[in-house]
C-alpha cells in the first residue's frame, strides 16, 4: 500500500477480482460452510482515475 492508504495497481489496462459473501455463522469452517451465497466477477480496467480530495469551504 502507499502512504495514502490505497493500494498500489498497475497502469490500465488490467484486470480487478471483485468477490463478494454473505456469511454464515461465525466459527463454521471450510469454503461450503463459511459462505452461505458468494459471487466473483472479473473487470478489466481500461480507465483510472485519483486525485486530490476536494475539501468545500466553511
Amino acid at each position: 500500500m502507499s502512504g495514502s492508504g490505497f493500494a498500489q495497481t498497475p497502469s490500465p489496462p488490467y484486470y480487478a477480482v471483485i468477490f463478494s459473501n454473505q456469511r454464515t455463522a461465525a466459527g463454521e469452517r471450510g469454503r461450503n460452510e463459511w459462505y452461505q451465497h458468494f459471487e466473483l466477477r472479473v473487470a478489466k480496467v481500461e480507465r483510472a482515475y485519483g486525485g486530490p480530495v476536494r475539501q468545500e469551504g466553511p
